[in-house]
């Protein structure tokens, strides 16, 4: 299955985002729908359910494309290890640090 990060790199847009988009819609019109619901419309399974299946660790390729070659070269200097280097540092350590973030799905604000 497409990983999520090679939607946002293609379209600019995941799954993720999709499901948060239909219950902000939701939410504006009045309809009650739980987020899980959405999601796993989205996915065609539960999400915790796709993600154990399907999502694998994010490549330094794929993490080059999704922030630009400027910000994962102003990363590598910020903290002194060669571009190669940052970019094996953030796919070991930037999903974990992005579901921290995000318990559920939800950016905390």
């Amino acid at each position: 299955d497409v990983q999520n990060i090679d939607l946002m790199n293609l379209a600019g847009f995941c799954r993720n985002c999709l499901s948060n988009w239909l219950k902000e819609s939701a939410d504006e019109r009045g309809v009650n729908i739980d987020k899980e619901d959405l999601r796993t419309q989205v996915y065609g399974m539960p999400y915790d359910q796709w993600r154990q299946l399907y999502q694998r660790e994010a490549t330094p390729d794929q993490l080059k494309a999704a922030l630009g070659s400027e910000q994962v070269q102003q990363l590598a200097a910020h903290f002194g290890v060669p571009v190669d280097q940052a970019l094996k540092l953030l796919a070991a350590h930037l999903p974990a640090a992005v579901d921290q973030a995000s318990p559920g799905g939800v950016l905390k604000s």
